[in-house]
């Protein structure tokens, strides 16, 4: 009976009152049940309201003051509520749309409905189907059309049809769209929508109990068009998406299926781009850009997985696709500071596949133009920080516990164009259980562009690789095939050049030191166990060391310790010095040390257990020896076939083959031992056969001794001082002794 009176009592009210104040307003109120109640009051003109409740205990609100108002209200259960506020009394009537329209509809019971809406061209709508659901529309309108423009309306939609589910959305500005879409099966879901300035859209669709979705966009007044999007998909349950973005053109998608996945991201700047897809449970995906024109892509599938992605400045670009429990952590900083570079600036593609459970990428880039791509399918970790103009790092690995580490700088005191830009470039290829550390750095300033170039390649498993290059235009190349091999390269200066090839089966052991400009090395290592070291200091130093060996007989002491494998150790230091050093067979060793310039090494092996020793320090120095057969000079602790040269223009040429042959303390012959000091120094040992055994030793100036032995246990000793001295043995037999001693005062 209360119910009808309360119609009765609106509809009389506004017959009286509209010759007075010139009005068009119509209410309808049919309530059916017990205990409703409904009250509309109306001020104005053209106002119009429907209120139509079914059931018991309903309540109905509807206040409308000022121009074209439209209200329109129908429940149906028990329990439910209604309230809707419209006022536009502050704008004179126009012939455009009405300023504002309400529809609600309801369903079911303990359900309640808050509509307000102030201003020009709002519209609300909201259906809701389910139990205990609540609804909020809030809409104003802070941006007034100019004279004579058409209103531009908000639209605000709410649908529910799930139980205990809420939604909110408020609006502030004009041609702002914003839909919530929560179905059945989202019991007890949230969503939320606020925006603030003209043209954004919003769109949030749950389905599943318990999930969450918040979106915050504001891109200010003015010109048309300049609003945001945002989209929310999420299906599963207890899923969570937070969205904010502020400026103008922004876009966010985030699109989740699965239980328990969380989604945020923040946008501020103009046309920034986020797109955030994750399939599976548990997943998370962080994305914050500030600055315009950046774009970010995450897409993860499986369980666990953990995506964080900061960008700032312009133009920079993000790619993340993981699967499996993967994480990935991606920052970039790439800002146009007047390099007149083309964009993008910063661009990061990391890519975690099936399989990759635990697996970690972490990139972080600050400068411009950087660009990291990283590829893991396996449990791998993978960390590049980069900082510069030009830096660029590719990381593929393919294999279980890989781990490879990048740290490039080669941002210039004062860059740009024709200044000088950090130019580091690494390429890391893993395939296997492998390790790589590269660590690159061309901050001097010159006219051209510093750079760094670093490539690893490891097959296998166990394998290590270092690098470390601090300067311009250095060049690493390291190459791994097999298993337990490890490789240290540091360069420091300009123009230095290393390469490394580790293709043998296991244990092989690489070091390459360079200091200077313009250094060259080269590291071959086929078999197993081999160790080559290789330190060169000045400019334009070139090494080659080539390595075939497995394990031989005997013990050699070298500079890591006893082995009984391949080994050879260069130390270089001066300008236009070269070595090469070539081992074939088991056991080979060669130590070489050169220094100041123009000397010159070559020692070739081929056999087992042989070993050399080459001392040269001076200018124009030379030697050359080749050693074959079987066990020739070596002994235990690398004391035989000794060639040590120092003074100037001095050659020494050694040609061994021998076989096997030692006594019971384990010395072996076919010795050559040579020591020069002097000026034009020359000697030429060239033996054949068993047990052979040559010393040389000249001191004083232009002196030359050549030996020729072939046959078994001959011995040659020769000893030149003083000036123009010149010996020559040749033996040919079995047991020959010549001893030769020349020089005043010998």
């Amino acid at each position: 009976m209360r119910g009808t009176v309360l119609t009765t009592v609106s509809v009389l009210a506004l017959a009286v009152a509209a010759p007075a104040v010139a009005q068009n307003n119509v209410s309808n109120v049919i309530q059916t049940g017990s205990g409703n109640g409904a009250t509309v009051t109306q001020s104005g003109s053209s106002s119009i309201s429907h209120v139509v409740q079914s059931g018991s205990a309903n309540t109905g609100t509807v206040t409308q003051a000022g121009a074209d108002n439209t209200s329109d209200v129908n429940q149906s259960g028990a329990g439910s509520s209604v309230s809707v506020d419209q006022d536009s009394s502050v704008d004179a009537p126009t012939s455009n749309d009405p300023t504002n329209d309400s529809d609600v509809d309801q369903s079911g019971a303990g359900s309640s409905v808050t509509v307000a809406q102030d201003g020009e061209g709002n519209a609300a709508d909201v259906g809701q189907t389910g139990d205990g659901s609540t609804a909020s529309v809030t809409q104003l309108n802070a941006n007034r059309p100019a004279p004579g423009a058409a209103n531009r309306l908000n639209q605000a939609t709410i649908v529910q049809d799930a139980d205990n589910a809420a939604a909110a959305i408020n609006q502030n500005g004009e041609g702002d769209v914003s839909t919530i879409t929560q179905t059945a099966a989202a019991g007890g879901a949230n969503a939320s929508s606020i925006q603030y300035g003209e043209d954004n859209l919003s769109t949030i669709n749950q389905s599943g109990s318990g999930t969450n979705a918040t979106v915050y966009q504001q891109s200010g007044p003015g010109t048309s068009g300049n609003g945001s999007v945002s989209a929310v998909n999420q299906s599963g349950d207890d899923g969570d998406a937070n969205v904010f973005q502020l400026g103008a053109d922004n876009d966010s998608l985030v699109d989740q299926s699965g239980d328990g996945n969380v989604a945020d991201v923040s946008q501020t700047g103009e046309a920034n781009v986020s797109t955030v897809g994750q399939t599976g449970n548990d997943n998370e995906a962080d994305v914050t850009q500030s600055g315009n024109a950046n774009r970010s892509i995450v897409a993860q599938s499986g369980s666990s997985g953990s995506a964080t992605v900061s960008q700032s400045g312009a133009e920079n670009r993000s790619n993340i696709q993981q699967a499996s429990g993967a994480s990935a952590n991606v920052t970039q900083s790439g800002t146009e500071v007047g390099y007149n570079l083309a964009p993008p600036n910063n661009n990061s593609n990391v890519f975690q596949n099936a399989g990759s459970d635990g697996a970690s990428a972490t990139v972080n880039q600050n400068g411009e133009l950087n660009r990291s791509n990283v590829t893991q399918n396996a449990n791998a970790d993978a960390t590049v920080g980069q900082t510069g103009v030009y830096n660029e790092s590719n990381i593929l690995q393919n294999g279980v516990g890989a781990s490879a580490s990048v740290s490039q700088t080669g941002i210039p005191g004062s860059g740009g164009p024709g200044v000088g830009q950090g130019d580091n470039l690494s390429n890391i290829v893993q395939n296997g259980d492998s390790t790589a550390t590269v660590i690159q750095t061309a901050n001097n300033p010159t006219n051209g562009f510093p750079s760094n170039d670093s490539r690893i390649l490891q097959q296998g498993n166990l394998n290590t690789a270092s690098v470390t290059q601090t300067g311009d235009n250095n060049q690493s190349d390291v190459d791994q095939f097999g298993n337990s091999d490890s490789a240290s390269v540091t360069q420091i200066g300009d123009d230095n050049v290393s390469t490394v090839a580790q293709s043998g089966n296991t244990n092989n052991i690489a070091v390459v030191g360079q200091t200077g400009v313009g250094n060259d090395s080269v590291v071959a290592q086929t078999g197993s166990g081999a160790i080559a070291s290789v330190t060169q200091n000045g400019s334009d130093n070139r090494s080659n060391v080539q390595q075939s060996s497995t394990a031989g007989i005997g013990i050699i002491n070298t500079f890591l310790g006893p082995t009984s494998t391949a080994f050879a150790q260069i130390d270089q230091a001066g300008s236009d010095q070269e070595s090469t050093v070539t081992q074939n067979g088991r056991s080979n060793g060669a130590i070489v040390t050169q220094r100041q310039s123009g000397n010159r090494s070559t020692v070739n092996q081929s056999g087992e257990a042989t070993s050399a020793y080459v001392e040269q320090i001076g200018s124009d120095n030379r030697s050359t020896m080749t050693q074959t057969g079987l066990v020739t000079n070596f002994t235990p602790l690398f004391g035989e076939a000794a060639i040590r040269q120092s003074g100037d223009r001095n050659q020494s040429t050694v040609t061994q083959s021998g076989s096997w042959s030692f006594t019971g303390d384990r010395t072996f012959l076919n010795t050559v031992r040579s020591d020069q000091s002097g000026d034009d120094n020359v000697s030429t040992v060239t033996q054949g056969g068993v047990d052979n055994q040559t010393s040389l030793t000249q001191s004083g100036n232009s002196n030359i001794s050549d030996v020729l032995q072939a046959g078994t246990a001959n011995s040659a000793f020769v000893t030149q001082s003083s000036d123009a001295n010149s010996s020559v043995v040749n033996q040919s037999g079995t047991g020959n002794t010549a001893t030769v001693t020349q020089g005043p005062g010998l």
